[in-house]
């Protein structure tokens, strides 16, 4: 015996110096932010729970945490790797297993490597984390999920690098529901145990009293009772006064059950109905309960561990779940009841809730009757479409009739062509050509001339038939070379050549040839139709036989040639007979010794040139009906000074006398130009004849202004010395009794304006205006 006992104590010595040399090398473990931006990183995570894999929280509890790490792992490219110790707490909970438990969590961290993190699910594992922190899990962040004692978790909150969500179970909700389902009940029951959750839930049933002094709560405690006794003393129970389950995995002799085994046994042969605050074990046993969801605590301590990790450890603010508003019931449990829910609770989910009908076969239902009326609208717009397209057929097959009965009955020739075979052979063409290629075909049109054998006529219409003298189509288009002369061949050219080039039309007069071998005009329209720009296989040509007018149009024209011949021929002959007379009173001139006789024959003889000049210039004009006031004016000039040169030099006075470029604009005819001829010839001749300045200095001003329809011309010299009365020719020959003014006058009221004369300093000034138009 003491020889046992002697190797117990050195059994005991050894495993705490290897203990002491294992926590040891633990705390030399220094946590690590990992870098969440490294496609490498595995983030390492420790979960520890209290219970075991098969307790009716964990199942939830991983689905909250697993969402949370998809999603974390789909924003970024980084693993997470969570590694899960049960404690098993609610079945074993002897110091020896909690030993046992600690001893294999010692040799995990000291062969595996080491962990950023550690999660805790449930009050057992915070409980185990906070006492062995410093040895295990120095400088490691930790978060806890599920914790129901809250002053724990509130004193655990307070130290560096721990956070959590806080559990604070739905029991206050539970109550109130209870209170207005069951219509005040005398007394609402509750059972709990003497596990570290069991007790916390114990201490929140009774606090509740205070808040709800009129209905009496009444706990039953496992860890004071047997599960038998338990029973019986639920059997006892009034139906009308429910009881909330908390705890009720051990009782006072530590005999343990399983959460749904306890349910089982404690709901069986029970009248009483059993809620709970958890989703476990309703509609395996027990009636319902306004429950918390495990799996959002899970998700929102994995969220908030990630957090912590994220910002290098530092302490992240805690979380406190919201209180939880969702109602859960059996519904064939609560049924049985015979209650009705309250108004505030009137929407529960429901389990084990008998399926409908429509519950096994609605979606079914549904996709039938989508589907049914899928075909029926289908088949009410093939429906539809059928007759549109029956009516848009008739449609197109009236407008074809309606298109063949213009097409045959109208008056002009109509061709339908295929031209695709000249486009083709014009592409060929171009390919094998450098340069431009419009000014190859313009100067070769041979080549294009050889492709009109390659038209394919698709129809005509009768006018086409008549116009041609052809029996039929099929004659037609056989003897189609038979029609083109050689001057029709070279407009085909042009045709070709300017729709090639992208124009969508061309037209032109073309001499054409009947099949009996008479020649006529027609004027022809060719038209690529639309939608065949690129291939030419639809074309339509128009013919219109205008023979009759060309005929008639070269008639016009000869005749016109004759009446300008003849026209030519009378000016001709006018100015001879004017240079005739102008001949005669120059011999008759010469007879005669009166200087004054002279002097009046030498002014007829001037205004008889002026005339003259008229119908020179109307002789060589182009326009044969009028002619340029300038190239008049100066020709009137130059006769006037020639007149006079025995007195002046007329090269040098035409420096003097320049007559306006203006004057190049206006054009009239016979009857307006001879009476402006004849007041220049006047003013001329006066102003040579009669100025007192000396002919070296005499100069001569012609302006011209126009306004509108309106002219208006300025005569100004300089031969009147100081501008008295007597300063010019027209004063002296007014005052002589001469017709110098007075014929100006008469001229310029047949021209349909104003004359005015005056002096001016140094000469005189003649304004003569007048509408450029014959007044009517």
């Amino acid at each position: 015996m003491f020889y046992n006992n002697d190797m117990r104590s050195l059994r005991r010595t050894l495993m705490m110096v290897l203990l002491a040399l294992q926590l040891t090398h633990s705390a030399a473990q220094q946590f690590q932010v990992p870098d969440f931006a490294s496609p490498t990183e595995s983030i390492r995570l420790l979960l520890i729970a209290s219970y075991h894999p098969a307790f009716p929280t964990w199942p939830v509890q991983r689905e909250g945490l697993e969402e949370r790490i998809r999603e974390f792992e789909g924003n970024h490219q980084v693993n997470i790797c969570l590694d899960v110790e049960f404690m098993d707490s609610k079945r074993l909970f002897s110091r020896v297993h909690f030993a046992n438990f600690r001893n294999g969590l010692v040799e995990k961290l000291n062969n595996l490597p080491g962990y950023h993190g550690v999660l805790t699910a449930d009050d057992n594992a915070l409980h185990f984390v906070l006492e062995n922190r410093e040895e295990l899990f120095p400088g490691i962040p930790l978060v806890f999920f599920g914790v129901n004692d809250a002053d724990r978790a509130a004193s655990a909150m307070k130290q560096p690098q721990i956070s959590g969500v806080a559990e604070r179970i739905p029991l206050e909700e539970n109550i109130r529901f209870l209170k207005a389902a069951f219509s005040e009940p005398s007394a609402i029951y509750g059972i709990s145990d003497g596990t570290n959750t069991g007790i916390s839930d114990a201490r929140l049933f009774r606090s509740m009293q205070k808040q709800f002094p009129e209905t009496e709560l009444r706990l039953l405690d496992l860890a004071v009772m047997s599960y038998r006794e338990l029973k019986n003393t639920v059997k006892e129970i009034s139906p009308s006064n429910p009881v909330i389950l908390l705890d009720a995995y051990l009782d006072k002799q530590d005999t343990g059950m399983e959460f749904d085994q306890a349910v089982r046994f404690l709901t069986e042969d029970v009248r009483v109905p059993m809620f709970h605050v958890y989703e476990h074990g309703i509609g395996s046993g027990l009636t319902g309960g306004v429950v918390i969801s495990h799996r959002l605590q899970a998700y929102h301590a994995m969220d908030l561990l990630i957090d912590m990790l994220g910002s290098g450890g530092d302490l992240v603010p805690p979380r406190l779940m919201s209180p939880p508003v969702r109602l859960m019931l059996d519904y064939n449990r609560w049924r049985s009841l015979g209650i009705s829910l309250p108004a505030e609770w009137s929407n529960p989910q429901w389990v084990n809730k008998p399926l409908t009908i429509w519950d096994l076969y609605g979606i079914w239902a549904l996709i039938a009757i989508l589907l049914f009326a899928g075909l029926a609208i289908l088949t009410v717009l093939l429906i539809g479409s059928r007759r549109k397209l029956i009516l848009s057929r008739e449609q197109i097959q009236r407008e074809h009739r309606r298109y063949r009965t213009l097409f045959d009955e109208f008056s002009l020739g109509l061709w339908e062509e295929d031209l695709s075979a000249v486009r083709m052979f014009l592409e060929k063409l171009k390919s094998s050509h450098k340069g431009n290629f419009s000014d190859f075909l313009r100067r070769n049109p041979v080549l294009i001339q050889e492709s009109i054998r390659d038209i394919r006529i698709i129809r005509v219409n009768d006018a086409v038939l008549k116009m041609y003298k052809a029996r039929g189509e099929e004659e037609l288009i056989r003897r189609l070379p038979e029609i083109f002369p050689p001057q029709a061949k070279d407009v085909f050219a042009q045709a070709m050549t300017r729709l090639f080039e992208g124009a969508g039309e061309f037209s032109s007069e073309l001499l054409q040839r009947d099949l009996t071998g008479r020649e006529f005009w027609v004027r022809f329209r060719l038209t690529i139709l639309q939608g065949h720009g690129l291939d030419w296989r639809r074309a339509l040509v128009s013919t219109e036989d205008i023979d009759e007018k060309i005929r008639n149009r070269h008639m016009l024209a000869e005749s016109l040639r004759e009446k300008e011949t003849l026209l030519r021929e009378m000016h001709h002959r006018i100015k001879n007979n004017l240079n005739t007379v102008s001949s005669l009173i120059d011999l008759q001139e010469e007879k005669i010794e009166d200087q004054r006789l002279r002097d009046v024959l030498d002014a007829a003889r001037g205004r008889i040139y002026s005339i003259s000049m008229m119908h020179e210039l109307l002789y060589g004009s182009d326009t044969r009906n009028s002619v340029s006031l300038r190239d008049y004016f100066e020709r009137i000039r130059d006769a006037v000074f020639s007149l006079h040169q025995d007195v002046i030099n007329p090269q040098e006075f035409r420096q003097r006398a320049p007559v306006p470029e203006l004057l190049a604009d206006i054009e009239l005819d016979i009857s307006r130009m001879v009476p402006l001829g004849l007041i220049f010839n006047e003013i001329l001749t006066n102003t040579i004849k009669h100025g007192k300045t000396p002919y070296e200095r005499l100069t001569i001003d012609i302006k011209c202004r126009m306004n509108g329809n309106q002219a208006e011309l300025l005569f100004q010299d300089n031969g009147g010395g100081n501008g008295g009365a007597d300063s010019n020719s027209v004063t002296s020959q007014s005052r002589a009794g001469g017709l110098g003014l007075e014929l100006i006058q008469v001229l310029g009221e047949q021209l349909g304006g104003d004359v005015l004369s005056q002096p001016v300093p140094g000469g005189f000034r003649v304004a003569v205006s007048f509408p450029l138009n014959a007044p009517e």
